[in-house]
């Protein structure tokens, strides 16, 4: 580098395999990177011998064309690579040239051009990294990343045919370029509806080896480019619907979304999703479909009950990722399984959630049977509920939860409730997570989840929270996402804000609780916010506990602090105890700024194990046995039994048992019949496993 001295480490690494290996480090880039790669000696059929010089990073910009805000070209780092190689006895000589990270912009410029009229105020921007070279055993050859497609506002129709829109795009292929012109085709034949996306033609340009091309040097192809989708609408009065398939001959992908109704009275919809490419490259065949049927204002069951819709799920070789269903809950991925709702207006959103959720995988199936029911007439509440079983695998349960009242019209009370559970066999746990959406009381807005982890592999765990944990816990690894507080809006508007937050959590040694409070009244000249916020954790064994609370309250004069007190305190024990907080007062005058603050920390007491000690469990089970209001004696079964019982002594100890009665016993401080390792939370000792035999 001209202006900073050159510090280079040199690296030595020798391998039998991978030959001798010499690379010149630089320590501040940009500076000339020189690589040197030798085969062993010993394998002379295959050597090769290499200089790569490589100038410039991701600080460097290199400005190829510059016109004004029309046309501009710039890369980041360019590099040269020579090679000579042997292989087989036969000298292989390549040389190449690459431009890296690279950006292609055009815009229209200032002037009243076309380009102007047709391209985007921002115009595009193009990102690519792009390379090309020659070498004895392909001849001329290109390689790179990214393509270049731009979209011409075009439209014109013939006869009963529009084009929509003009699409030109420019992508390296190997050893050559690929060029293709596209349209959208819309149609109307009578009651259907059809538009064509992405028909057109392709042509690829590319540099024959050893042969002349149809263009000399050059040799085109020109083909037909197959559309991307096709989109269908039918509207005969009694019969309304479409559908959308979609195609991606690159990745070897194909989707189709169809929706159709029947006078209003039912409503079938059917999604599927075919994949002749496995994850690793391969040749092979994978389907998921989708198909329910939604029954109007549904069937009655009785009782006030109604069935709304059936439906199922059907995958094969495709396997479920529940996590990412999990995070998905909150963004309404349920409802890309559950009885979607105008799956053909949402195709390609509906299309990426069962990509991402139900990936190809060799030997697997999915099931899942589909239900939804509904209660009141109309529908007051619905439950849509599916059972998604992987075989092999895990089983999850997934759904939606609605309460809508008076009338789902003009609900004063709406509840919405997404769910997802799973028993996972391989990771051994079972758990649950739900979440609010769209949901109020009144004016009151609900937010918030709620999750439930029972783990029994080799570590262990349970977890139980309604809007998350306390601050300063950290829970063991979630199968879901860390759950929202419960959250209630009291008052929402620009002048008034009031919500309420909540939590409540239990796990295998705490229990944790909190709330916050957050106000604001005011205008756009003066205003008062405060909070108020308290939260508390209790651990078990050893036992501890942290208690805190924060308060403040703050005067806003045209935005700015004018006057604010901040309180937070902190109390943790036992043995030893500690107490601390911080107070401060802000009075803002504009010229000057008065600060007074006071703090404490105090810890006192001395420290002791607080541990729980290890119960013994048969002493507690014969305690249970030995209570009289445990025992219970009761008579034979019959009508007639031929005798009479005097009155008995209701102050006499003791039970009084008929001769062909039965005795009971009952206690509900033990389990029986299970390995015992804790009794609330102290760890057992001695025996572990208990019975009770006549």
């Amino acid at each position: 580098h001209p202006s900073k001295p050159l510090r280079l480490e040199m690296e030595f690494n020798v391998s039998l395999d991978q030959g001798i290996a010499i690379q010149l480090l630089p320590k501040s880039p940009p500076i000339f990177d020189t690589s040197f790669f030798t085969n062993p000696l010993s394998v002379p059929d295959n050597a090769n011998l290499g200089l790569t010089l490589r100038y410039g990073n991701d600080q460097t910009k290199f400005t190829v064309l510059a016109l004004d805000n029309s046309l501009n070209v710039w890369f980041r780092g360019v590099y040269f690579k020579t090679l000579i190689g042997a292989q087989n006895g036969e000298l292989q000589p390549l040389i190449e040239f690459g431009f890296e990270k690279g950006a292609f912009q055009i815009g229209g410029g200032k002037g009243d051009g076309l380009l102007q009229k047709i391209l985007p105020e921002k115009g595009f921007l193009l990102e690519f990294s792009i390379a090309g070279g020659w070498s004895k055993s392909k001849g001329i050859y290109f390689a790179g990343s990214g393509s270049l497609e731009i979209q011409l506002p075009v439209h014109f129709s013939v006869g009963p045919i529009d084009i929509i829109g003009l699409s030109i795009s420019l992508k390296p292929i190997q050893e050559g370029i690929g060029i293709a012109l596209s349209s959208d085709v819309k149609a109307s034949l009578g009651p259907l509806q059809l538009v064509v996306e992405g028909l057109g033609l392709s042509s690829n340009f590319t540099f024959p080896k050893n042969a002349t091309g149809n263009l000399g040097f050059l040799n085109a192809a020109l083909g037909f480019k197959p559309p991307k989708g096709i989109g269908l609408s039918l509207d005969t009065g009694v019969v309304k619907g479409g559908g959308y398939l979609y195609f991606d001959f690159d990745k070897e992908e194909y989707a189709g979304v169809f929706e159709l109704s029947i006078a209003s009275i039912v409503t079938v919809k059917a999604i599927g999703l075919i994949t002749t490419r496995m994850p690793d490259g391969s040749k092979g065949f994978s389907l998921l479909i989708i198909i329910t049927a939604e029954f109007g204002t549904g069937i009655q069951l009785g009782f006030g009950f109604t069935l709304l819709g059936v439906g199922g799920l059907l995958g094969l070789n495709r396997t479920m990722l529940l996590e990412p269903l999990a995070a998905g809950i909150r963004t309404g991925a349920v409802n890309s399984i559950m009885f979607p709702p105008n799956p053909v207006e949402n195709a390609p959103r509906i299309i990426s959630d069962l990509r991402t959720y139900f990936p190809p995988c060799e030997g697997k199936f999915l099931i899942g049977p589909m239900i939804k029911i509904g209660w009141g007439t109309p529908t007051l509440v619905s439950l849509s509920f599916g059972l998604i079983i992987e075989i092999p695998g895990n089983i999850a349960i997934i759904g939606i939860l609605s309460l809508n009242l008076p009338t789902a019209d003009a609900p004063i009370i709406a509840i919405n409730v997404a769910f997802l559970g799973a028993l996972e066999f391989d990771k051994k746990r079972i758990w649950f997570f739900a979440s609010l959406f769209d949901s109020r009381i009144l004016f009151l807005t609900l937010e918030g989840d709620m999750g439930l982890l029972m783990d029994y592999g080799d570590n262990p765990n349970f977890v139980l929270t309604v809007g998350g944990f306390h601050p300063l816990f950290s829970p063991p690894p979630l199968p879901f996402p860390n759950p929202r507080r419960i959250h209630i809006s009291v008052l929402s508007n620009p002048f008034q804000r009031i919500t309420v937050e909540s939590h409540f959590a239990v796990t295998s040694n705490t229990v944790q609780f909190g709330a916050r409070a957050e106000l604001f009244f005011g205008l756009a000249v003066v205003g008062i916010r405060g909070h108020f916020s308290f939260d508390a954790l209790f651990q078990f064994s050893p036992f501890k506990f942290i208690i805190q609370m924060s308060f403040s309250v703050s005067l806003d004069v045209f935005g700015f602090g004018l006057f604010s007190i901040h309180l937070r305190l902190q109390l943790e024990g036992p043995t030893p105890w500690r107490a601390q907080g911080t107070g401060t007062l802000t009075i803002d005058l504009w010229l000057f700024e008065i600060n007074i603050s006071a703090d404490f920390d105090v810890t006192w007491g001395d420290a002791e194990d607080t541990s729980l000690q290890p119960v013994e469990v048969l002493p507690l089970l014969v305690t249970e046995l030995d209570k009289t209001d445990n025992w219970r004696a009761s008579t034979p079964p019959g009508n007639n039994l031929l005798v009479s019982i005097r009155k008995l002594d209701e102050k006499a100890d003791g039970l009084v048992l008929h001769p062909l009665g039965s005795l009971q016993i009952s206690q509900r401080a033990i389990p029986l019949h299970i390995h015992l390792d804790k009794v609330g939370n102290r760890k057992v000792t001695g025996p572990h496993n208990f019975n009770v035999k006549v």
